[in-house]
């Protein structure tokens, strides 16, 4: 099964020779007497994607050209406006702009752009939020826990684990308390509190039961020391050899194992019998090992590294599948996931392949809107990771994948009718030539649509005072279309 990775649709060599529109790219295969020219899928007007459909094998026929219409509702063309915008105009406002060497005018981020400006943003919802909108929400506030700059260096790995927790005791607690609504037996009620560290809620649970003795372990265990689960283990393995496990209910011994930070479960641990590891999503997988299982002064490459490898262990373990399906797909997870693997540096996962993978964060390949936003600030502001196929200096690396990345996006709001913020994002590509291209073929094909001399000047300010695009550029433009 090949591995879907939202970025084979734009061709990596026609950007390496400087070619930005397919007229040009396909004339250049043809004079090549190419028997299968190169072809990408791209927007048309009006939601159209223009693809080729391969010719039926053994045929003599030639791959044809198709066009399939995307129906939008206005509700749903409505909402990627305003998502598209909202980011977009945080990040400008913190976006300079200059012209390089060549006199082609570029978008350079700030330093001051941190996750948490999209986090905080307004949302694009009014009313019920939309499980996406939630999710995106998640997405930026996590970014923000990782990779955004912390006023106390000397203790940043301890103050991302704390809002890590924060965020995660959150991001379950909808889950935890359906569980817990239908539990009857009230160790199991402590149990479920536990997988959403909720300390209180649990103790309660103790208390109203009066064991007190395990109410005041409970009240111990948050951030407790090594030698307090060291402690609650020997206890443990006292009653494996003394054989009293069998006397002692599943669900008490479940939340010692968990207490003892024992979250793996094995053949004969009250885990394993109870089958919990079946009944946590990702989430919560993840987080009890955040929370029990890691020492109180360990690291979130800990916690992360402990899950993945549970992970590869254990078919049992629920895998950080996409939030938008219950099926597992090849090579993608949840882009939450692949933000904590990006950070904790596992495995390979030490570039943006993965990590901004469109089909982490939605289930349609046309929208790379997160992927893009978070390429740029992980890329161009923060340094902190490359596509694997970047080469040159940090922070003016290019990256052909970073680069379709780009193309696509302005694609993207091309189609959307923004192709004023088109033109934004077309700022931020790294070749020049590649730049002024894209932007030359936006204005061309969009200049008509400026309605009244008003919206012209208007726009064209924009253009040339902020975003300093030469006003030949404009005139050039004009020209191409008349």
């Amino acid at each position: 099964m090949k591995k879907r990775t939202g970025f084979d649709y734009l061709q990596p060599e026609a950007l390496r020779q400087g070619i930005f529109d397919q007229q040009t790219w396909d004339a250049k295969q043809t004079e090549k007497e190419s028997p299968n020219p190169a072809f990408r899928i791209q927007w048309g007007p009006k939601d159209t994607l223009i693809h080729q459909t391969p010719a039926p094998p053994g045929s003599a026929e030639k791959d044809a050209v198709s066009f399939t219409k995307l129906h939008l509702s206005i509700i749903e063309r409505d909402a990627a406006e305003r998502q598209a915008h909202r980011l977009l105009e945080r990040q400008r406002q913190t976006t300079t702009f200059t012209v390089d060497s060549t006199g082609i005018p570029i978008a350079n981020p700030s330093s001051t752009l941190q996750f948490h400006t999209f986090s905080e943003a307004t949302p694009t919802y009014q009313g019920q939020p939309r499980p996406i909108d939630e999710y995106e929400t998640s997405v930026w506030r996590l970014a923000s826990i990782l990779f955004d700059d912390l006023p106390s260096p000397s203790s940043e790995k301890l103050e991302r684990k704390r809002q890590l927790s924060e965020f995660f005791k959150d991001l379950v607690s909808r889950s935890v308390w359906n569980d817990t609504s239908r539990a009857r037996d009230h160790v199991e009620k402590i149990f479920l509190n536990l997988t959403g560290n909720r300390i209180s809620e649990a103790c309660n649970e103790a208390t109203k039961s009066k064991d007190l003795h395990l109410a005041t372990l409970i009240a111990l265990s948050e951030n407790s020391p090594r030698e307090f689960r060291e402690d609650l283990k020997l206890q443990l393995e006292v009653w494996r050899k003394d054989g009293s496990t069998a006397d002692i209910q599943l669900w008490y011994r479940a939340v010692y194992e968990v207490l003892a930070g024992e979250i793996d479960a094995s053949g004969g641990t009250a885990l394993h019998q109870l089958g919990v590891s079946e009944r946590l999503d990702w989430r919560r997988a993840f987080a009890v090992r955040l929370w029990f299982s890691i020492p109180s002064e360990g690291d979130i490459k800990d916690a992360v590294q402990e899950y993945w490898m549970a992970c590869q262990q254990d078919s049992s373990i629920a895998k950080p599948i996409p939030w938008y399906t219950a099926e597992r797909q090849n090579g993608v997870y949840d882009g939450l996931f692949q933000l904590l693997r990006l950070y904790a540096g596992s495995g390979v996962n030490t570039t943006l392949d993965d990590t901004l993978n469109p089909y982490n964060f939605s289930s349609k390949v046309t929208d790379v809107r997160i992927s893009w936003h978070l390429y740029v600030i992980l890329t161009q502001v923060k340094n902190k990771a490359s596509f694997a196929d970047a080469y040159g200096s940090k922070g003016s690396a290019i990256s052909e994948t970073g680069e379709r990345l780009t193309l696509s996006y302005v694609a993207q709001l091309d189609n959307l009718g923004l192709w004023q913020w088109a033109i934004f994002v077309a700022l931020h590509l790294r070749r020049e030539n590649t730049r002024k291209g894209t932007i030359l073929s936006l204005l061309a094909s969009r200049i008509e649509s400026l309605s009244n001399q008003e919206d012209e000047q208007s726009t064209i300010s924009l253009l040339t005072e902020e975003w300093k695009i030469p006003m030949e550029w404009i005139l050039e433009a004009k020209v191409r279309f008349c």
